[in-house]
């Protein structure tokens, strides 16, 4: 199957069409192992969202939650979860997360609630729940 995604990804779009494909991964090594990356011209490393400082400007820019004051409260009850300003999670999960909780009757908490598990996932000594 891996086989196929590269040679899908090295064939060349029909004549007078460009393709760009744009692909995420947090598990940088296995897509070496798998001889992945050899199909992708560049690779742009995003550092992880690393304080709450980021990660409000992350939400403020997104739009996920109501201006501001939507966003001081997810902030708010993020650190009363977290203990702490660390997060240490990639980007893309706080988007998904974010854009996730608006489905939720409590987005805040429900944000909250699943972003703090993320950040104790990727900080196990510090920084968690």
């Amino acid at each position: 199957m891996v086989q196929a995604l590269v040679t899908l990804l090295q064939t060349a779009p029909p004549k007078g069409h460009r393709l760009l494909v744009l692909a995420t991964t947090s598990q940088l090594s296995v897509m070496e192992q798998l001889d992945i990356t050899t199909a992708f011209d560049r690779q742009i490393r995003v550092p992880a969202v690393q304080d709450s400082k980021e990660m409000a400007a992350v939400l403020a820019a997104s739009g996920a939650f109501d201006g501001p004051g939507g966003v001081n409260e997810v902030m708010n009850k993020v650190g009363e979860f977290t203990g702490s300003d660390r997060v240490g999670v990639g980007i893309k999960t706080i988007l998904t997360t974010a854009e996730t909780a608006r489905l939720s009757a409590e987005p805040a908490e429900w944000f909250a609630e699943q972003i703090a598990g993320q950040i104790a996932r990727y900080n196990p000594f510090g920084g968690g729940v």
